[in-house]
């Protein structure tokens, strides 16, 4: 997992299919800002939705087996917990088609998101997004980067 915001995050320091998506994240970042709601086709190993919700009392424990996140907070401000998968109890059966392991246990570090913050999970970093700051509830705008692992 790393967590960094938008004006460090660099390129150069990612490989491979992770490094495009960044770059292209990083050039286009001025019209991600303001795209419409939805997914959105770049190539065939990353695209992006945008994601527009109100934060939460609680989320679900989620993790992927072929994608790794990028979340980029463009409005608001979220929680988001972060465990590994040794700390944690599965869920039912993978997802195959929505690439989702379910699990639930304990937060190992909790994340507060803010504009402009970006966290992004491996296949191995489990976590819970959109929840509630000691602000309450509030509307959140994100840009999350799906990358496909291993290309």
């Amino acid at each position: 997992m790393v967590q960094t915001y938008i004006d460090v995050l660099n390129a150069k320091d990612y490989t491979g299919t992770l490094q495009k998506a960044v770059e292209y994240l990083l050039k286009n970042k001025e019209q991600l800002r303001t795209q419409t709601a939805g997914k959105h086709e770049v190539e065939a190993s990353f695209f992006y939705i945008i994601q527009e919700y109100d934060s939460k009392n609680d989320a679900v424990w989620e993790s992927h087996k072929n994608y790794i996140d990028i979340q980029w907070v463009l409005e608001g401000e979220e929680i988001m917990e972060v465990s590994g998968k040794k700390h944690m109890k599965p869920l039912g059966e993978y997802d195959a088609s929505a690439d989702f392991y379910g699990s639930e246990g304990d937060a190992l570090a909790t994340l507060l998101m803010k504009k402009d913050d970006l966290a992004i999970f491996y296949p191995a970093d489990i976590h819970k997004p959109g929840l509630k700051t000691s602000k309450g509830n509030m509307p959140i705008r994100k840009c999350l980067f799906k990358v496909m692992v291993g290309e």
